[in-house]
This record gives C-alpha cells, sequence and structure tokens, in this order.
C-alpha cells in the first residue's frame, strides 16, 4: 500500500530507477519473509529444522501469487464485471490451492523428519 499511499501525498515515483526497484525488493523480500518467521517461531518447538518453513514457504508463495495476475492482461474497460470478478476469482482460487498445497506438501516432509532433538 506504500506505492499508494506515496503518490496520494504527491511523492513522485521514478519506476526507472534503479533504486525505486532496489527499495521495492527489498520491501517486497521483507513484507514475504514475515509470516513465515513468526510461523517459525512456533514451529521450532515442535517441528525438527523447522527453519526449512521460512523458504518453503517464500517459494509456494512466489510460485502462487502469478495466478492472481494472470487475469490482468485479457480484461480490460470493456470487460464486462462479472467477467472480470469470476477471472480474479478463479485466479485467487488457484493461487490459493497452489500455496496451500506446496506448503502442505512441505510441512508433511517436515514432521516425517520428528520433534525437535
Amino acid at each position: 500500500m506504500l506505492p499508494s499511499t506515496l503518490l496520494d501525498s504527491g511523492v513522485a515515483i521514478d519506476g526507472a530507477s534503479p533504486l525505486t526497484w532496489a527499495v521495492a525488493a527489498v520491501g517486497g523480500l521483507t513484507l514475504l519473509l514475515t509470516i513465515p518467521t513468526a510461523q517459525w517461531t512456533v514451529l521450532r518447538d515442535v517441528i525438527a529444522r523447522a527453519w526449512r518453513w521460512i523458504p518453503l514457504n517464500v517459494a509456494a508463495w512466489l510460485v502462487g501469487l502469478p495466478f492472481t495476475l494472470l487475469p490482468s492482461p485479457f480484461v480490460d474497460e470493456t470487460t464486462p464485471a462479472a467477467l472480470i470478478a469470476a477471472s480474479f476469482a478463479l485466479g485467487g482460487l488457484a493461487m490459493a490451492t497452489t500455496v496451500a498445497v506446496v506448503t502442505g506438501v512441505g510441512l508433511r516432509r517436515m514432521l516425517a523428519g520428528g520433534a525437535p532433538g
């Protein structure tokens, strides 16, 4: 939400600037790491080598998130609202399913490793 907030505040964002892309990359990576890191603090007491949850979760989201953006190139201002809603709902469902399957399979493998030593 930061880019739209900055734009609404009158701050100009230079999309061609390498600094803008570097800040966006660091911010995106930080955001992507927050939830699995918080979850790891619970999992580390229950699962051996629980640190693997963090890269597993990040990978799942990196694979799943593009599904939410997939309908974008295929809709425009002439596309009926119901079709837009259905397209993005299906994209969201595909994203959620992908993240659930990847993290679920990964968690099952982690649980097979046993409790922490």
